[in-house]
């Protein structure tokens, strides 16, 4: 079988993205000078192109594009490929690689930041309060049955008021006198007290 690398959109351990099509493939091939079509084996589930005289060099098949023992100028032309389809280039172990053909090194890759400590949890949680309480004092006093008016011009009647849903951002429900209910959040409502 020996050693592949894949241009494939579902890389190791990450979210699964849709499959490379076989008409994505085709038009690769087609808008690429160095890419043609292997007429012996562009039939079924594999697509086999030529790259620069190298007989079979790329297959599609399965959803991705897959090549065996490619040297490096195979591997940069991979990788633009990879680009042009929103993929990446992934060896049979896992590795990745870059714009130059070698494996991007592990702390280059996309690695998630750690997650932050207790004690900046605990202060990112007590900013947050502070900025919802705020937010709250800005608001408009609203209550049940109160009229209201957003700025389009459309009236209404307020039927529900929480000011603890939403993470503390509140909410309020409005029926219009269309008939309508529309939800907001109370900090960060449309709607105004009906002064008129």
């Amino acid at each position: 079988m020996g050693y592949e690398l894949h241009i494939t959109r579902n890389v190791d351990g990450e979210e699964q993205q849709p499959q490379i099509s076989r008409e994505e493939w085709l038009a690769v091939i087609e808008e690429d000078d160095d890419l043609s079509l292997d007429e012996k084996n562009a039939g079924g589930d594999l697509v086999a192109a030529d790259w620069k005289g190298e007989r079979g060099a790329l297959w599609w098949g399965g959803g991705e594009i897959v090549a065996k023992h490619p040297g490096g100028p195979l591997i940069v032309k991979m990788v633009q490929i990879a680009r042009q389809l929103n993929a990446q280039v992934q060896g049979d172990d896992g590795e990745i690689y870059g714009q130059d053909g070698t494996p991007v090194e592990l702390d280059q890759q996309a690695v998630p930041p750690p997650a932050p400590g207790l004690f900046a949890r605990i202060a990112g949680w007590f900013a947050y309060r502070k900025k919802v309480r705020e937010l709250q004092q800005q608001a408009p006093a609203f209550r049940v049955g109160q009229r209201v008016v957003d700025p389009w011009g459309n009236k209404g009647t307020v039927v529900d008021v929480d000011t603890t849903a939403n993470s503390g951002l509140g909410r309020i429900r409005v029926k219009t006198d269309k008939g309508t209910v529309q939800v907001e959040a109370y900090v960060a409502t449309v709607w105004k007290i009906d002064n008129g």
